[in-house]
């Protein structure tokens, strides 16, 4: 008997995943990963599958180290300036939806049934760039950095060439045996290559890592101010005048390869995106449960001032103005030294307690900014006013700032904190804390002046219902972008749009202020720090108005 003829598959409108694991610049070794990045939430209708949400978490993280890391080798004199601009140029919607079209991936993603769902998905400059670095992020799991890099040389290889890049190929074999040698650099210099040993092993001993290459982390200790030392008496030491030589100069950490690589700033721009990588590795390990709203607003909370303060006392680097910066140079020392496995040592006895605080269901993400920001959103008020002026420094030179929030119904409060965030955020939870001492003042007069209560005024009703939020709005744990899109995808056959109205605020902390709609129709608003966060909260607006 002749061979049985193999059943044809039903036709699909999307290509076979095994198809997209040979042009990727990465051989998958588990393609049910790749399979996941391409699967879009709507598919979920009919399929008990997951989404690519949560691997594009972590590309989203992986991406912006593998940048990062390209343009610290390649472009060691561009200023943090110039690297942050082309790195947003790169990370942008546009230039990763274009990344995606050049890997096909538009023709594999799996999208849900529905009126021109697919060709909706598929047009979508969006959710293709959330695609790319789900897709990424699924290299990275499978691969590593290496994994990665491949994906990322494979997408923009002529637009790293017009950057004047080359494909990323990772750290240089030569930085890890790079030393710092000793010049002839005088007393003063003498003194300062003592302390910074000094410094340097006790380091070495908090993070539980030996560094190959001393100099590295030598320059992330160096704060710049090697003619500002203090003398062992207490006193600043006065510069010494010279005559027809120069002042000695400190001990340069730099090596004698690579230009510039080795300084602070430097380090500190790459270790930013090397603790965010590994932040967003281990919650998506940690967390499988969460969605990438949850996990997004957790590694803000880790890489908050607060965290880096943790760090500092964990490895001993002080408590001072630049508590963050220390931290954020010295990851990326570790990472130039020993790679992510040495950042993930470093990070793993404070982060373990971080872990176990993120794991209480009742702790509050949101930073009170935010979440006053919000709450005043949903209830259709302005957002607030601060009036910010700094305190005198006091005795031991840490001046405080001070910070006067207003409300448009005449409600002030005034907060305290060692920097401009700090103190707003205070402001705003002092805020927080009066409207729901106000709100329950209003439940209690209610509940005595009618016999049926409202639902907002039941027993057990939480903070932020009472503040006049939505359970959608603040339930983090919850997908209301997911939830929203498979609703009217049954009820209308078509995808929610989501529009910018609004950006405003300091280029580190920006609010968005974004609108979702069903074809012209405006379904809610949300406000945020992210896109990405407004976006969730306008989903959540609308499925609290019952589209």
């Amino acid at each position: 008997m002749g061979r049985r003829r193999r059943r044809r598959a039903p036709a699909s409108d999307h290509r076979p995943v095994l198809e997209f694991a040979r042009g990727l610049g990465y051989r998958f070794q588990d393609l049910g990963l790749l399979q996941e990045a391409l699967t879009h939430g709507s598919y979920r209708n009919d399929h008990a599958v997951a989404d690519y949400e949560r691997l594009e978490f972590v590309g989203d993280a992986a991406l912006g180290l593998v940048v990062t890391e390209s343009m610290h080798f390649q472009r060691p004199r561009w200023d943090g300036q110039r690297r942050q601009e082309t790195k947003s140029e790169l990370v942008s919607n546009q230039s990763l939806a274009a990344a995606a079209r050049a890997l096909s991936l538009e023709e594999g993603i799996r999208v849900g049934r529905g009126r021109n769902a697919g060709e909706e998905v598929r047009s979508s400059d969006r959710i293709l760039a959330n695609v790319f670095e789900a897709v990424l992020g699924a290299a990275y799991l499978d691969g590593g950095m290496p994994a990665a890099r491949g994906v990322l040389g494979a997408a923009f290889r002529k637009k790293l060439q017009r950057l004047r890049l080359k494909p990323p190929e990772g750290v240089p074999g030569w930085v890890r045996r790079a030393g710092a040698g000793l010049r002839s650099i005088g007393p003063l210099g003498i003194r300062i290559a003592r302390r910074l040993l000094s410094l340097r092993k006790r380091v070495e001993r908090a993070v539980g890592y030996t560094f190959a290459s001393p100099g590295i982390l030598a320059a992330a200790l160096d704060a710049g101010d090697a003619g500002r030392h203090r003398t062992p008496g207490g006193r600043r030491g006065r510069k010494r005048r010279t005559r027809g030589r120069r002042a000695p100069s400190p001990p340069s950490p730099e090596p004698s390869r690579g230009g510039g690589f080795a300084n602070r700033p430097a380090l500190r721009f790459l270790g930013r995106d090397v603790m965010h990588l590994v932040l967003a590795e281990a919650l998506h390990e940690h967390f499988p449960e969460w969605d990438e709203g949850r996990m997004t607003l957790a590694r803000m909370r880790l890489q908050s001032r607060e965290f880096t303060r943790t760090l500092n006392e964990h490895w001993d680097l002080g408590d001072g103005d630049d508590a963050g910066g220390a931290a954020e140079a010295v990851m990326g020392a570790l990472y130039l030294d020993g790679g992510l496995e040495a950042a993930r040592r470093a990070l793993g006895r404070p982060f373990a307690t971080a872990l176990e605080e993120l794991r209480d269901p009742d702790l509050e993400l949101l930073d009170p900014k935010t979440l006053l920001q919000n709450r005043l959103a949903q209830a259709g008020k302005d957002t607030p006013r601060y009036e910010t002026r700094r305190a005198p420094r006091n005795s031991r030179g840490d001046g405080t700032v001070s910070v006067t929030l207003r409300l448009a119904d005449g409600l002030t409060e005034t907060g305290v904190g060692r920097g401009l965030k700090e103190a707003e955020k205070d402001a705003a939870r002092r805020t927080l804390e009066r409207l729901e001492r106000r709100s329950g003042r209003r439940r209690s007069r209610t509940r005595r002046g009618s016999a049926a209560d409202s639902p907002g005024a039941a027993a057990g009703t939480s903070p932020a219902a009472a503040a006049g939020t939505s359970p959608a709005v603040v339930a983090a744990t919850e997908n209301p972008k997911g939830d929203l899109q498979e609703a009217l995808v049954k009820k209308e056959g078509r995808l929610p749009v989501y529009r910018l109205i609004s950006e405003s605020g300091p280029e580190h902390e920006k609010t968005f202020v974004i609108e979702v709609l069903a074809g012209r129709r405006a379904l809610g608003r949300g406000v945020g720090p992210s896109k990405r966060k407004a976006e969730a909260e306008a989903a959540a607006a609308a499925l609290a108005s019952g589209i």
